[in-house]
């Protein structure tokens, strides 16, 4: 991924973009599962790790790429890892890409395409509604099977 695929990503969290300012590991994995499930069609998802955003009365929320330490960047991809086949059933298996950045720290791009499957999060299915990751409904659940049903 180079500078300015990054900066597209950078422009407005959506039903395919999230941010994060360091990451919380379950709260990337449940939103990785989401995406997985795919409930508005997008096709993938991605979450950028080390994104601070900023608030701003005209626009809504901005982003402000600060970046996170290597280290931190690394513990946090093998955290994601682990848990994205530990917690969501069946296991998902994301990607991951570095981009350094000039302050020396770096963005840490999580992204999944959809699947095939549904993908239960500790047990519920959780879906992403433009850029809010929510609970899925009995009948939203049963929505994506049939949709997926038709992907096999």
């Amino acid at each position: 991924m180079n500078a300015p695929d990054l900066e597209k990503l950078l422009r407005v969290e959506s039903n395919a973009v999230d941010w994060k300012a360091t990451g919380d590991p379950e709260k990337i994995v449940k939103t990785l599962a989401a995406y997985a499930n795919d409930y508005e069609e997008v096709g993938s998802g991605s979450i950028i790790c080390g994104v601070e955003e900023s608030k701003d009365a005209e626009d809504g929320t901005t982003s402000v790429l600060a970046g996170i330490f290597r280290t931190k960047s690394e513990g946090l991809r093998d955290r994601v890892f682990q848990l994205s086949r530990a917690l969501v059933s069946p296991p998902i298996a994301p990607q991951f890409e570095s981009v350094a950045l000039e302050n020396g720290k770096e963005a840490l791009v999580v992204w999944i395409a959809a699947t095939s499957d549904i993908h239960a999060f500790k047990g519920d299915v959780f879906i992403r509604v433009g850029d809010k990751v929510t609970k899925a409904t009995v009948g939203q659940v049963a929505e994506l099977s049939l949709r997926k049903a038709h992907l096999d």
